[in-house]
């Protein structure tokens, strides 16, 4: 578990009179001032020893002699090259869309402002990281590429870019398993964006909420239904773990996940019959895969039909926020938002508890 400290005090970069940034929840990044910058440690995505090492140094950035395991990213960056949709939460939210340049795939943002610079031709599509056009890339002119990666990736692929002169930073914010965690990750957007307090400011906002939420479950929440998570595909139901993001929405949310007691922190293949047994002792099913009807789900597999929260009707997805392109707004602002997934999962499993409240995420399939 890293300890996590980022120390900001070189001059004019900081926006504001910010000197120090606590990171209390993220256990994939670490950092430290550096009399260069700010020196900037990754878990690694495919969970191998070393850390990804970037020195964040203030433009115009001095000749500097880097270990070769480390990577220098100027910053502020002003033209972002972004590979994944749930880079364009964080940056909508501080203001900074207009640095990005160009996505993967434009089909999956949902922001109407930033669709609209897709369509007017300012944004462009260059592909997902595993087909990457890398001479799309190069002619946005960027200052910085974002990606994610599962796995090793392609180290081809960024050992290319970096040697086109354009600086790559991978995260790994999908591996933190607590919603604070990953919504802490905004962050390091802060700093790469020169919007270090405002990004302390929202993520202040949104974890005094989230603790407020599930402070309020806790207080007086005795009873917990007892939930389901996902649906099977192609025979094979993977599972989060007990331990995992989902899992622990749930219990935040006055839930009693039925792997509660599993102690794997990502998903795990279970066959469908496996899972159905258990799953008879369901109160509430929700994230099922893409479904958005109970009548789909039944077209599926009818079988369906005999688990309890199909006969009450107690089905919720994630997808009340869908753009007419079909990307999802979930994946795009959820993770910086775990106040309002916490706060929609309430709302279903405890809705006295807010009465008034409307779904930001989540809807009750018809």
């Amino acid at each position: 578990m890293y300890c996590l400290f980022l120390l900001l005090c070189f001059g004019g970069f900081v926006h504001g009179a910010i000197e120090s940034i606590e990171f209390q929840h993220a256990e994939n990044i670490r950092a430290e001032k550096n009399p260069s910058g700010v020196l900037v440690e990754i878990a690694p995505p495919d969970g191998g020893s070393e850390p990804l090492r970037y020195l964040l140094a203030e433009k115009p950035v001095p000749p500097l002699h880097l270990p070769p395991d480390t990577r220098l990213i100027p910053v502020p960056a002003q033209r972002i090259v972004s590979l994944s949709t749930t880079y364009l939460g964080p940056l909508g939210v501080l203001d900074q869309l207009n640095r990005v340049v160009a996505v993967d795939d434009a089909a999956h943002a949902t922001d109407p402002l930033f669709r609209q610079r897709v369509e007017s031709g300012e944004v462009s599509e260059v592909g997902t990281p595993e087909r990457l056009d890398l001479e799309s890339v190069l002619a946005t002119k960027p200052d910085l590429v974002l990606l994610t990666r599962v796995g090793p990736g392609r180290p081809d692929l960024e050992n290319r870019l970096a040697q086109a002169g354009i600086p790559v930073l991978v995260t790994s914010a999908w591996r933190e398993n607590s919603p604070l965690g990953r919504a802490e990750w905004i962050k390091l957007f802060g700093v790469l964006t020169d919007r270090t307090e405002e990004a302390i400011t929202f993520f202040n906002r949104v974890s005094g909420n989230y603790e407020e939420l599930r402070q309020s479950v806790e207080d007086v929440v005795a009873d917990r239904p007892t939930v389901l998570l996902s649906a099977p595909y192609g025979g094979v139901w993977y599972i989060p773990g007990g331990r995992s993001y989902s899992a622990a929405f749930i219990e935040d949310a006055g839930g009693d996940y039925l792997w509660a007691d599993n102690r794997d922190t990502g998903s795990f293949p279970l066959d469908f019959e496996a899972v159905f047994s258990r799953a008879m002792e369901a109160d509430f099913w929700l994230n099922p895969s893409s479904y958005r009807t109970r009548q789909a789900i039944a077209a599926a597999d009818d079988r369906f039909e005999s688990l309890p929260p199909y006969r009450s009707g107690a089905i919720y997805n994630r997808t009340r926020r869908i753009a007419e392109a079909g990307g999802n707004a979930f994946w795009e602002s959820g993770a910086i938002r775990p106040d309002e997934v916490l706060a929609d999962l309430i709302n279903i499993l405890h809705p006295d508890l807010l009465p008034d409240r409307e779904f930001v995420f989540y809807e009750k399939l018809p």
